[in-house]
């Protein structure tokens, strides 16, 4: 769901991986300082999952969207 956000919202057309990197910064986000730098490394491009992660129909036979 954070790699098709990652998409939709910002143009960055990234792996699953990077979703997951997202997601997990987003749950740690209350605990970083305002003066805390945070860097996350994305290292795959979203070519191979067009037909899984981009495609809305696998989505909902996974059961990751409604």
């Amino acid at each position: 769901v954070y790699t098709q956000l990652l998409a939709k919202e910002e143009g960055m057309f990234l792996g699953n991986s990077a979703g997951a990197a997202i997601k997990g910064v987003l749950q740690l986000k209350e605990h970083f300082k305002p003066e805390d730098v945070v860097v996350v490394l994305f290292h795959d491009h979203g070519s191979r999952y067009v037909g899984k992660m981009f495609n809305d129909e696998w989505m909902r036979e996974k059961g990751y969207i409604d």
